[in-house]
């Protein structure tokens, strides 16, 4: 059994824009059934700047622009930074605070 508490999901509240994140796992996907919003969704453990750990529902812009700049292997996304926008947007039909990362790329 896992017991889970309210505070484990990242919100808006929880970051500042710009913030930056370290993921700490490579995800995983829980599916319609699990979940809320009646479909798949991904999650995925990151570490904010004050060192506490949320999991965040990434969206799939976000999880696009890191598949984009990582590969789609997440164990390969482990240890990588993030940066935070906060977005207000239309969720069918209520405007919410919505949380986007940039992935943030080594130069080379």
């Amino acid at each position: 059994m896992v017991i889970l508490e309210i505070d484990d999901w990242l919100k808006p509240s929880d970051i500042k824009n710009d913030d930056v994140v370290l993921i700490i796992d490579e995800g995983r996907i829980r599916t319609a059934d699990e979940t809320p919003f009646n479909r798949d969704v991904f999650e995925i453990t990151v570490a904010l700047p004050s060192g506490q750990t949320k999991i965040w529902t990434m969206n799939k812009t976000t999880q696009k622009s890191c598949i984009e700049a990582w590969g789609k292997d997440t164990s390969k996304w482990v240890n990588k930074e993030i940066r935070l926008k906060i977005v207000e947007q239309n969720v069918r039909g209520v405007l919410k605070k919505v949380i986007y990362g940039i992935p943030i790329v080594e130069k080379t």
